[in-house]
């Protein structure tokens, strides 16, 4: 199994269509949604198919803050 870090911002339709690439041609994963305090907080558009694991900063963090604990 491999472990996909996404961090993400406020581009919540952006983030999707990533997510939705990274499952219609990636097996054997699992997602680890960074939201580096996005408004509203980011929800994510799928569940029951792999794991999806998020966390949530309370802000921006800029990006290799918010990786390490994804990396963790």
């Amino acid at each position: 199994m491999i472990s996909i870090i996404i961090p993400v911002l406020n581009r919540q339709e952006m983030s999707y269509e990533c997510i939705q690439a990274v499952m219609e041609h990636t097996e054997d994963y699992e997602l680890v949604i960074i939201d580096n305090g996005s408004e509203p907080p980011f929800v994510p558009p799928f569940t029951g198919f792999n794991d999806i694991r998020i966390i949530r900063n309370d802000q921006n963090l800029g990006f290799p803050v918010p990786v390490i604990p994804g990396i963790r």
